[in-house]
Order: structure tokens, then sequence, then C-alpha cells
């Protein structure tokens, strides 16, 4: 196989999501953001891109700085975190920085090539994954942190995202 053939091939790529948006993107899909909520050399470069990661352990750990920071922004309560999956092929509007980590793309991945990993059920599509909404959400409560069906996770920050990050996780 030559190299054209070889990016025509479609790949896996990740992101993760706060679950108060997989609703709209159940409806768009994954649109380029004008909003990229980083600042520095990553803010400035993925204007008018969608970010994904090659491996599920790069999405998560940026969807997990954007986390926590929404968990401090917001007085203690937080969407979780969602990780998502698209198969897409290398094509113009497409960015492949060369880091090995990521790829943005300059057009909309539409919500039937998405799909959502939920711990207990895998990777499901975005469309059937219909119980994933602004409910689902992290808080502080008066013991402790607790997730969206209450139940206590611990009593630092730190025992939140070690919670999110497990749910985060693919298992093979």
């Amino acid at each position: 196989m030559d190299f054209r053939e070889w990016l025509k091939q479609e790949k896996t790529y990740y992101h993760v999501t706060l679950a108060d948006r997989v609703p709209s993107i159940r409806q768009k899909g994954l649109i380029p953001s004008d909003d990229p909520h980083w600042g520095g050399d990553l803010g400035a470069t993925s204007i008018n891109k969608v970010y994904t990661a090659k491996a599920p352990s790069h999405a998560i750990y940026y969807g997990l700085l954007k986390f926590r920071d929404t968990f401090l922004n917001n007085e203690w309560w937080a969407p979780a975190p969602i990780l998502l999956k698209t198969r897409q092929e290398i094509s113009s509007g497409t960015i492949d920085r060369g880091d090995k980590r990521s790829v943005w793309f300059e057009k909309i991945i539409p919500p039937n090539q998405i799909e959502v990993w939920w711990t207990n059920r895998g990777w499901l599509p975005l469309a059937s994954a219909t119980w994933i909404d602004e409910d689902i959400h992290y808080r502080l409560g008066d013991e402790g942190y607790e997730d969206w069906e209450g139940e206590l996770i611990g009593e630092k920050l730190e025992d939140v995202l070690e919670d999110a990050r497990k749910m985060l996780t693919p298992r093979a």
C-alpha cells in the first residue's frame, strides 16, 4: 500500500466533551469551535477546528483538564466528561500536526459517524445514548463529592477526577 492509499483509509480518533453538550452533538455532530477553551498557541491554532486525539488517553487528558476547570468555575458542579469516537479518513480539511497525538478537522463530523463510550455498555452509536445530558454530572454534596446518582465518590476533587478518568477509559 502506498502513502496515498494509506491516507484514504479511515482511522479512529477520539474526543472528550461534557455531558451537557451531548444532546447538541447528537443533533448537529462535532462542529468546529469558535471558542476552543484553550489559551496560547493551542487555543490560537484550534479556532474553527474540531480537536481529536489519536489515542483515548490523549483525549481523556485534555478532557479532564476542561472538566476540572469547569468544576472549579461552576461552584463545585460540572457535567461529566464523555468520551466520543469517530472513524475518519485524512483528507482536505484535516490537519495532522505531526505530533503523533492529535488531528484537527475543519469540517463537521456528522452525528451518525460518532460513537460514545459508556462504562457498563461499551461503545454505542451516539444516537442511542439518549440518557446522556446535563443530568449526568458530578457535584459537591454535604458529605463529599457525588456523582449524578448521588453515590459518594470521595472527599477531594482528585477523587472525582480519578472516578471520571476510570469512567472514560475504555476496557479491552
